[in-house]
């Protein structure tokens, strides 16, 4: 999945990453945000949310739901989670974006996170993720101690990435933190199979791990194969195997035509 979502050449190796199988996108969404809290200031884990009051994440107004309800489980709140206007095909307008989080500056607050889709729930809007990253560099480049943590949710229409047809939908998509992908929608996979991966090694046991020593001992056998210190669950279904089972059978070219004919279904649709 991070090969096919960071653009890796065959003769590359796979890049650092982290991730999970998770229990749906929703949990996803918040494991990014988990995250981008994480890296902005590793405190929060212990001393809460109060010495950094002023944080704020973005995402647009055709996002879907789950980013607010992790805005309300994180504690960030939903006052701070500020909803960025849309163009009119549904997708995450760049110039509202720089709008917003310009005067989210001008207020002195700090923008840490901000969540684009691929693929709404209603429209299938694909954000510009060229567009919208840059608009994040050029914010940075502005104010050196922003550290804005970008995730794109894929849950829905990140299979594209898969598709030589479709794939120019998730151009730039590889400049992204992280990403999230329900295979249990376009691919027809069984419920429930979703992933969340982050270009970022190691991040997931760093603001998740608790250390228990009767579980997580670093000297047990494959030791480096138990993610569970990785997760903010404990007890987990092992649904990264109906995932591989489908690829082998499959393959890239086989779930490239499941994407196709997706797509193809829609315009039918629409004509």
């Amino acid at each position: 999945i991070s090969r096919c979502w960071l653009k890796t050449k065959s003769n590359m190796d796979t890049p650092d990453h982290d991730g999970l199988f998770v229990p749906g996108g929703s949990i996803s969404i918040l494991y990014s945000q988990l995250l981008a809290r994480d890296r902005f200031d590793h405190n929060i884990r212990k001393s809460g949310l109060s010495a950094n009051s002023n944080l704020v994440a973005f995402c647009s107004e055709n996002s879907h739901y789950s980013y607010k309800k992790s805005a309300i489980v994180t504690g960030l709140g939903e006052d701070n989670l500020i909803s960025v206007k849309c163009l009119p095909n549904g997708a995450m307008d760049p110039k509202e974006l720089k709008i917003e989080l310009e005067k989210a500056v001008a207020n002195g607050k700090t923008p840490f996170y901000i969540g684009t889709t691929a693929g709404t729930t209603v429209l299938g809007a694909f954000d510009p993720f060229t567009e919208l990253f840059d608009v994040v560099d050029s914010i940075e480049k502005e104010n050196p101690k922003l550290k804005i943590w970008t995730h794109i949710d894929g849950a829905w229409g990140g299979g594209a990435m898969l598709s030589k047809k479709h794939g120019h939908l998730m151009n730039g998509a590889e400049r992204s933190d992280s990403f999230s992908w329900n295979p249990h929608k376009m691919l027809g996979i069984p419920l429930q199979c979703s992933a969340f991966v982050t270009k970022h090694k190691g991040v997931l046991s760093k603001a998740n791990g608790a250390k228990a020593e009767y579980l997580f001992q670093p000297d047990k056998n494959n030791a480096g194969a138990d993610l569970g210190d990785r997760t903010i669950q404990c007890g987990r279904k092992a649904d990264s195997l109906k995932l591989w089972l489908a690829w082998k059978l499959r393959g890239d070219d086989g779930f490239a035509k499941c994407i196709d004919r997706s797509f193809d279904l829609a315009k039918f649709v629409e004509e």
